[in-house]
């Protein structure tokens, strides 16, 4: 019985890398993003048949190379969806005609929609701007209303113990202005350095107070023209692009109605292991590779000169890959599989590999024979297949004839599941079409 062993062919789009292999009834892909990517290297650990290297990441952190941060050996490469099913960062993505999912690791995110009152503080908040929030509010202008001059006098002042910088007075009047903050950053992860009033657009008609969650804006008009004003309803909508969440929490964390949850893909910890070795001043690998930008600087250095905010670290290890001097290690304790799916056990065992509890299956043959007849364990028609025959071309042909039925991939999840019964009426139908 001979196999197929199709050429992966390598294509290159920009910055991504497309690997296709075409077999004679089926053609599939691996797509690799470098954008997306950032030098985890799971894939590497995982890959069945080792064609999955780590590039320069040491260099590609210091910002001293522009390369891939894996390799991928097409002379190697089966074009399978292992590597795919642990990339957290949707930086491998496997692609074939046939229409069925593969287990994988993965996180979760839920928004509670009763509890969420929309404001912009979990979308900039997200370090990985996976989170879109869309608000809403009627402009002040479309809800006061003047029948003649416009004219108000009055004060106005904010609470900045008390504001969350919901972002929501900004959006109903332009009198207000906040200096959000690009990329907040740890430890508190601020999302803006203030707020500021142009009293000379105020016209202290108090909206901005009704819609104000924390009560944080105090308005007092002492005279104004004469003036309708409707009551503002504000609406929104959270949108999460599932290619950039990994789940860290820090969304969870920040919402001050606690609408959210998620859950991580992995459970682990992070260490300072070497913390004498680590100079911030001159190297900055592990702030520079973290997709997350988990780590700071210590305001008064004691045992390390950095800290992480491991609370939100999803352990991807990226940055211990990117250290060059060993200072930092990640320890996966376990994973979130889908483990409803076909092979979800086996590709289970594989996972281990990530959190270094990994053995592979020794299979050991019996030598003497089975106390048991093979016919009474195995069904009939397939039993046949393995029975023992003293011709030696017979024993060829039969399996032959065995290897061609599992290699059907209905089967093998039949035989994985353990549903022998249908496996039996398989090998039934097999039978018939093959006379």
């Amino acid at each position: 019985m001979s196999i197929e062993k199709p050429q992966v062919n390598v294509e290159i789009v920009n910055s991504t890398l497309t690997y296709t292999s075409k077999y004679t009834m089926l053609t599939k892909n691996i797509k690799f993003s470098m954008d997306r990517c950032v030098g985890c290297g799971l894939c590497s650990i995982v890959c069945p048949v080792e064609a999955i290297t780590l590039g320069p990441i040491r260099d590609i952190a210091a910002k001293k190379l522009e390369a891939p941060q894996i390799i991928i050996d097409e002379t190697k490469c089966i074009v399978c969806p292992v590597g795919a099913s642990v990339c957290i960062f949707n930086a491998l993505k496997f692609n074939t005609e046939e229409t069925f999912k593969t287990p994988r690791i993965s996180g979760s995110i839920s928004i509670d929609s009763s509890k969420c009152k929309p404001c912009l503080i979990c979308e900039k908040t997200c370090p990985r701007r996976a989170l879109k929030v869309e608000i809403e509010i009627p402009r002040k202008e479309d809800l006061v209303k003047y029948d003649g001059e416009i004219w108000a006098s009055g004060e106005i002042r904010i609470d900045i113990d008390k504001c969350i910088y919901c972002g929501l007075c900004e959006i109903l009047c332009n009198a207000f202005k906040i200096e959000w903050i690009d990329k907040p950053t740890p430890p508190e992860f601020k999302i803006a350095n203030g707020i500021f009033i142009d009293e000379d657009k105020c016209d202290y008609c108090e909206l901005c107070r009704e819609i104000c969650p924390t009560e944080a804006i105090s308005v007092k008009c002492f005279k104004s023209a004469l003036r309708t004003i409707a009551k503002p309803k504000v609406k929104g909508e959270v949108k999460i692009d599932v290619n950039s969440c990994i789940w860290c929490g820090l969304c969870m964390d920040k919402c001050p109605q606690k609408a959210i949850e998620t859950k991580k893909p992995f459970t682990g910890e992070i260490r300072i292991v070497k913390p004498e070795k680590c100079d911030p001043s001159g190297c900055k690998n592990c702030f520079n590779i973290c997709p997350l930008n988990l780590f700071y600087t210590a305001r008064i250095p004691s045992e390390s000169r950095i800290k992480v905010a491991d609370e939100y670290c999803v352990y991807c290890g990226a940055c211990v890959n990117a250290c060059p001097y060993e200072v930092l290690k990640v320890n996966r304790f376990g994973f979130n599989i889908e483990e409803n799916k076909p092979w979800g056990k086996s590709y289970s065992e594989m996972y281990m590999k990530l959190i270094g509890k990994y053995k592979p299956k020794i299979i050991e043959y019996p030598i003497r024979k089975l106390a048991v007849p093979i016919r009474k364990i195995i069904p009939q028609e397939i039993g046949k297949a393995v029975q023992p025959l003293v011709e030696f071309r017979e024993i060829k042909e039969r399996i032959d004839k065995l290897e061609e039925l599992i290699s059907s991939r209905t089967v093998r999840i039949l035989i994985e599941r353990g549903e022998i019964k249908r496996l039996s009426s398989l090998g039934k139908l097999h039978q018939s079409n093959k006379s």
